[in-house]
């Protein structure tokens, strides 16, 4: 038996105010995605709150931009928005400049750039 979209939408609404929400992003990701949330305020609520929850860890950011990209579609309305990429972008930015690699240099020692 199928749940109905507002029962949905209501239960989504309520983990988004819960602790607990960080061991189920992926879960809650794939309910939005597969049965077509298109409420624009509950999506942004659910990737501002999970960002918050992640934005320490590069590859949790990376993995949620992935999950962003593709909501990006007809069955969730062509969701963006611009503010939460762009944050998302700044923390892998900022990420990268910190884990900068060194690189050899002339005389042989290694140096950052």
């Amino acid at each position: 038996m199928a749940v109905p979209l507002p029962e949905v939408r209501d239960k989504i609404r309520g983990y988004l105010e819960n602790d607990d929400l960080i061991w189920d992003l992926d879960t809650f990701f794939t309910v939005i995605k597969c049965s077509g949330i298109m409420d624009k305020h509950l999506i942004d609520n659910y990737f501002q709150t999970s960002l918050q929850l992640v934005e320490c860890e590069k590859q949790e950011v990376k993995n949620l931009g992935l999950m962003l990209l593709s909501l990006n579609s007809f069955n969730n309305g062509f969701y963006r928005n611009p503010a939460i990429v762009d944050k998302m972008a700044d923390i892998l930015e900022n990420s990268i400049q910190v884990n900068k690699p060194r690189h050899r240099g002339q005389n042989g020692g290694y140096f950052r750039k």
